[in-house]
């Protein structure tokens, strides 16, 4: 009886470890912090860059947080020559955001689009990663100019993920998802936009 009482107790503790271990496992949650994007931008501070042209231009830091639990990659190339203080600087390009809905005018016409001259952006064939751990963030500036109620600015990104080993799907070659983090004029905290004194700003 008492051995019978022994295996019974041994297997009761066998079941509450192995329970306990399995709540313990429980995935971590994608995000770091539950209330904010997976990825953002946050504004650092704004300042001026050296001497271009005769003139120093005004420029704006940004943060690149990572607020996913997965590495983030990022296309970056040298430091710009304007922002000494600059590590490297962040790929992206300008876009024209896309007019959604239907607009009816009196004579049945379309109208007639703005035609907007985008500035060069920083995209380069030649460059190279920058890897963002999670919870961590990557400092870079832009010109105040490259804010403009006509255009937003285009980041793109990826996750860095693991190796995997075996073999692959050859049908599922290519195709792979792009993801970019939009981010415009109208993103800037309003004491920071209004400080701005570039002359493309409204």
């Amino acid at each position: 009886m008492i051995a019978m009482l022994s295996r019974y107790a041994f297997l009761l503790t066998f079941v509450a470890v192995c329970s306990s271990g399995a709540q313990t496992s429980k995935p971590e949650p994608f995000l770091v912090n539950p209330n904010l994007p997976f990825t953002y931008l946050t504004v650092d501070h704004v300042g001026y860059g050296a001497l271009e042209a005769g003139h120093r231009r005004q420029r704006v830091w940004l943060l690149f947080h990572n607020n996913c639990r997965q590495t983030v990659n990022l296309y970056v190339n040298g430091p710009p020559l304007d922002a000494p203080e600059d590590k490297l600087t962040v790929m992206y390009e300008f876009v024209v955001p896309v007019e959604r809905g239907v607009i009816v005018t009196s004579d049945g016409k379309l109208p007639k689009r703005k035609k907007v001259m985008l500035p060069s952006d920083t995209m380069s064939e030649v460059g190279s990663t920058s890897t963002i751990q999670p919870g961590e963030a990557v400092l870079f500036s832009v010109p105040a100019s490259s804010f403009n109620a006509d255009w937003e600015i285009h980041i793109p990104f990826w996750f860095r993920l693991p190796l995997v080993k075996g073999a692959t799907d050859e049908n599922a070659a290519g195709g792979e998802p792009q993801m970019f983090l939009s981010y415009n004029i109208w993103n800037l905290p309003n004491s920071i936009r209004k400080s701005l004194v570039s002359k493309v700003l409204p």
